[in-house]
């Protein structure tokens, strides 16, 4: 991406600061104030986060995992890395607003009619306008979701995904990955080389919905595949605990 040029005004005190570090951090103020900014902004985490609980997978949210409800652990796990607005989308949500307001768990409840994983976005696209991320419901990563979003930012993308691998690709959406960039995508494909498969975590910029058509759709299907077209989607590949909870 190229550079643009551009004019602002410091208060004194803190452009001596900047001065300071012209030849520590880069060979000139203007390039210091740039890596300053993209520091700033790699560690000013996303504040908005989408649970997708669609597809009748309502009753996997109340299954425990670490003596806590896979609702809960996605709620808090957010909240930990200091996501401040959850919203939880699914049909039959209302046993799970109830759950959740009786523990204190802080949540936004939108309904999703049955439009798939990536159709169900629409609802959000008045309610975040910054880099949010997307989680499955049914699934539970190990992923560190601050690592992640600085590999995001870092890669400029529109989309990163996180990966993990299994000995059972098949049951799964499958990456070909060039470097860090996804170049290819298959959905629970008959044979493939790749052990590598989508863990059900992203980090996303909010102009992915309008990459999203009507009516019902999915984020494997109707959004990866234009991601990809635009060279804007990343992997993100971690190890550690990953369980497909609607496997089971």
């Amino acid at each position: 991406m190229g550079k643009e040029r551009i004019s602002i005004t410091l208060e004194g005190g803190l452009l001596k600061r900047v001065d300071r570090l012209v030849g520590e951090l880069a060979d000139n103020r203007s390039n210091v104030v740039e890596v300053l900014l993209e520091e700033g902004l790699m560690h000013r985490m996303p504040k908005s986060a989408v649970v997708l609980v669609g597809g009748g997978k309502e009753a996997i949210m109340m299954q425990t995992f670490e003596d806590k409800t896979l609702i809960e652990h996605h709620v808090e796990t957010l909240a930990s890395v200091g996501v401040e607005n959850i919203f939880v989308v699914g049909g039959d949500i209302d046993k799970l607003r109830t759950y959740l307001e009786s523990k204190g768990v802080k949540a936004r409840f939108l309904k999703d009619n049955n439009e798939g994983s990536a159709g169900c976005l629409r609802s959000v696209k008045d309610l975040v306008k910054n880099t949010f991320f997307i989680i499955y419901g049914d699934m539970v990563t190990g992923a560190d979701l601050v690592d992640m979003y600085q590999f995001h930012t870092r890669h400029e993308a529109i989309a990163t995904m996180g990966l993990t691998t299994t000995d059972k690709p098949g049951k799964f959406g499958v990456l070909e990955m060039k470097g860090s960039k996804v170049v290819g995508f298959a959905e629970k494909p008959e044979r493939t080389k790749s052990f590598l498969v989508n863990a059900g975590v992203f980090v996303v910029e909010p102009e992915i919905i309008d990459m999203i058509p009507k009516g019902k759709s999915s984020m494997e299907t109707a959004v990866v595949p234009k991601l990809i077209e635009a060279g804007k989607l990343y992997g993100y590949t971690f190890g550690g605990f990953w369980k497909d909870f609607g496997e089971e």
